[in-house]
């Protein structure tokens, strides 16, 4: 910026700085009204609560049930683990029911004992191991990470890395 361009600058600002100061003082002061509801103020009331009523009374033997009970609730131990609504079942009613005899307990069915199925047949063995052997190659294989591909001068290699060892794969390896 130019000398001239900075004295354009502060004369503008002078200018603006100007007007505000012209329109802050040119104002006329406001007018003043007063609050309506002023806080604070109190109504005096003649013969409110200086006269007790003959029907109040203060019972201190409630007062003093309640702190004893209060004082039991404390040392009690509580179990804080408890269900808020305790149930309790109520009390069975006597009634006076004739004896009867019981008819005799029939004699229990006899018990079946289950049959033991077939060992399994060599193409079933044949067929569980073969299942065996690809689900443990896939958790091996499911252990290398790929790491990169790279093509030069026509042959293809792939980078494997399994733990701490890495492993250049050709085609057909």
């Amino acid at each position: 910026m130019n000398r001239r361009a900075q004295w354009m600058v502060l004369l503008g600002l002078g200018v603006v700085c100007s007007i505000l100061l012209i329109r802050l003082f040119a104002e006329p002061d406001r007018a003043h009204v007063p609050l309506t509801y002023v806080s604070g103020t109190r109504l005096h009331v003649e013969g409110g609560r200086s006269q007790p009523t003959a029907a109040l009374k203060v019972n201190v033997a409630l007062l003093a049930a309640g702190r004893l009970r209060a004082e039991e609730e404390l040392i009690r131990p509580k179990n804080i683990f408890a269900p808020l609504q305790i149930q309790k079942a109520p009390p069975a009613k006597k009634t006076s029911v004739p004896l009867v005899k019981a008819p005799p307990v029939p004699a229990p069915p006899p018990v079946v004992v289950p049959t033991v199925p077939p060992p399994p047949t060599p193409e079933e063995l044949a067929t569980q191991a073969r299942i065996m052997a690809e689900q443990a190659a896939l958790m091996e294989l499911g252990q290398f990470r790929y790491l990169g591909y790279l093509s030069r001068q026509g042959r293809e290699d792939a980078f494997l890395t399994k733990g701490k060892d890495m492993h250049i794969v050709k085609i057909g390896d």
